[in-house]
């Protein structure tokens, strides 16, 4: 079926905070966003940020992509939605959701197809970790959380990814600030090419900074991704079939 959007308001964005002109990115100065960055081997695949994938649909596309992998779909919405007092941006907001409204859901939990003519798949994650219940007196005074899994987007990103490259096709990964479920979609995509899952993590940290892959759980799910991918039959760099190997 089609996809199906959230409508909510974004606060106001100080000027300078890095947005597309009337799109919110909500910056903390501390947190400052790092811009999109070549995995080393792979510098046709960028990994970036919310600011990244916006001017790639919104902006001047100085990056040149052709092809995005998007891993924060819902929090991107909620980020990005301009403000009303900006006409010009709201109009060319409204033609994007509708485009994205009709991407198809494909395999993996994604949405994929094209959108203002760039390649798109679109991923409705969460970065969400795990978190243990915290016990008092023998009750639970607050409940655990699952770790949200990235690893049944990974088959269908990494293969959107290899395809992307055979055409000859820059892609851009982004979540909201390109840590975790970027990050993880990244690492996902090495790993399929043949990399040890250590050597994959290391790498997007290297790139991305050292707040990259801070979800533990990602990374656990890159590790049995790795293993999946070495048992299988797939060869290096086709991840089919390895969702629930990660879960």
């Amino acid at each position: 079926g089609g996809l199906l959007l959230r409508r909510t308001a974004v606060p106001s964005v100080p000027a300078g905070s890095g947005a597309v002109a009337g799109h919110g990115t909500m910056e903390v100065p501390s947190l400052k966003l790092l811009s999109a960055s070549p995995l080393r081997l792979f510098p046709d695949v960028l990994v970036g940020t919310q600011a990244d994938a916006s001017d790639v649909l919104l902006g001047a596309n100085l990056l040149e992509v052709q092809a995005v992998v998007n891993c924060a779909l819902d929090d991107w919405i909620f980020k990005m939605r301009p403000w009303p007092s900006e006409q010009a941006a709201v109009e060319r907001w409204q033609a994007l959701e509708t485009s994205l409204r009709a991407l198809p859901l494909s395999s993996g939990q994604a949405f994929a197809g094209e959108v203002f003519g760039c390649r798109y798949c679109a991923l409705p994650a969460r970065d969400r970790d795990r978190a243990e219940a915290i016990i008092i007196d023998g009750e639970v005074a607050v409940k655990g959380l699952e770790a949200y899994n990235m690893g049944v987007h990974f088959p269908v990103a990494c293969d959107f990814i290899q395809e992307q490259l055979d055409a000859g096709r820059r892609v851009l990964i982004h979540c909201l600030r390109g840590e975790n479920r970027a990050g993880a979609v990244a690492a996902a995509f090495l790993v399929a090419k043949g990399w040890t899952p250590e050597e994959a993590v290391q790498e997007v940290r290297e790139v991305r900074g050292p707040y990259a892959l801070s979800n533990r759980a990602f990374v656990e799910q890159v590790h049995a991704f790795a293993k999946h991918c070495a048992e299988g039959p797939e060869k290096p760099g086709s991840a089919g079939g390895a969702a629930s190997a990660a879960s």
